[in-house]
């Protein structure tokens, strides 16, 4: 797994690259792998941290192989 910060709406982002590595390649016959993507919504609180929305967000299955 793999994440960025969290980022305002409205704030444009820089571009940036996630990079994940797994301990060892599973055997191809006896597993699948499944690449996707989450965004999650929250609040900025007023001491700089956010409160994540429960039950809010998005997600898609990129690849599988």
């Amino acid at each position: 797994m793999a994440s960025t910060a969290w980022t305002p709406a409205g704030v444009q982002a820089a571009a940036g690259s996630l990079t994940i590595s797994l301990p060892q390649r599973p055997p191809e016959d006896e597993f699948s792998l499944i690449l996707s993507v989450g965004v999650r919504y929250g609040m900025f609180l007023g001491d700089g941290t956010v409160l994540q929305a429960k039950k809010v967000g998005m997600a898609k299955v990129l690849a599988m192989g």
